[in-house]
């Protein structure tokens, strides 16, 4: 995070303007939240079940609330533990586990090709919500719950209308987010799917294209955002 990024959040702040962080990442203080989020169960034993008969080789983790059950095979394939509390556990005792979200890697595949297998697999969005941040990881959360999800129920609690806002992103989870939004910007090297529904692009956010676009859109002073 740039200087300037960091200028346009303290200016947004002196102006009154909300600043809605919508991530991906499961930190462990999600457990207080736990009461409010759907687990999915039953999906979970049918999406693991399916994944594990069709690649062998696959990577699984299940985060619960308080901390990720990880099969033997993420681990080695990520090479690390989550930043969470972590177990390993056996691919049949993660299937039979709630959960309130799942992550999918393989050793050759991305999550992409990882998607279209539970989709041939039958899987579909009543069953769970299938995106990506990181091409290497597959998140699988409950269905309705995504990013947009999420926002749209802050947005409520501030009594902000969706299309009063401005949403940035660059990955294939910020989709459902520039679809609630009435201002969609992807930065610099996003995925097409996140490029196709942006209403503006901008520089990366190593280049400042966060503190940019607000300028542009005269939400922060250009006079108070260094160069």
């Amino acid at each position: 995070m740039t200087s300037a990024t960091l200028q346009a959040s303290r200016e947004l702040a002196a102006n009154g303007i909300p600043l809605i962080a919508a991530t991906a990442r499961v930190p462990a203080g999600l457990a207080s939240l736990r009461p409010e989020i759907p687990a999915f169960t039953a999906a979970v034993a049918r999406i693991v079940s399916a994944l594990i008969s069709r690649l062998p080789d696959v990577g699984l983790a299940a985060f619960d609330g308080s901390g990720w059950k990880i099969t033997a095979n993420y681990l080695a394939i990520r090479g690390r533990r989550p930043r969470a509390p972590s177990r390993l556990t056996s691919p049949a005792e993660l299937a039979g586990a709630a959960a309130l979200a799942l992550s999918v890697c393989h050793p050759s595949m991305e999550a992409e090709q990882l998607a279209a297998e539970l989709a041939e697999a039958g899987t579909t969005p009543d069953d769970a919500v299938l995106t990506y941040g990181d091409t290497r990881l597959l998140d699988i959360a409950p269905p309705g719950v995504d990013k947009a999800s999420g926002v749209a129920r802050v947005l409520e609690m501030l009594g902000v209308a969706p299309e009063q806002t401005v949403a940035f992103g660059d990955a294939p989870n910020d989709i459902p987010l520039f679809k609630l939004a009435g201002h969609a910007v992807a930065v610099a090297d996003a995925h097409p799917e996140a490029l196709a529904l942006a209403t503006t692009v901008t520089q990366s956010v190593l280049d400042d294209g966060f503190s940019r676009e607000l300028q542009r859109l005269q939400l922060i002073s250009p006079a108070q955002t260094p160069r």
